[in-house]
């Protein structure tokens, strides 16, 4: 049986939808365990815990997949004004 805490599943839910919002927003960040209980508010076991639940992955598993998937949605390089003009001199 697993874990669980005190608080309703939507409370839960919102406290980890915060967590996220917080990771996306640190996403270019080194994210540890200890800057991830600081915003959270939580311990380590909390955090594991509505990680798992909700999201069937583990705090630093997410944080690697949202790296993944915001470099991916960066451009690679910048098309600026003067790249299309011509230099006729």
């Amino acid at each position: 049986m697993k874990k669980s805490n005190k608080l309703s599943d939507e409370d839960n839910q919102k406290i980890l939808s915060e967590i996220c919002v917080w990771i996306d927003e640190n996403i270019e960040k080194n994210i540890g365990w200890d800057a991830l209980c600081d915003a959270s508010q939580l311990n380590h076991k909390e955090l594991l815990f509505l990680f798992d639940k909700y999201l069937q992955t583990s705090p630093k598993t997410y944080i690697r997949k949202r790296r993944a998937e915001t470099s991916k949605q960066k451009p690679q390089f910048t098309v600026t004004p003067n790249f299309l003009s011509k230099n006729d001199e």
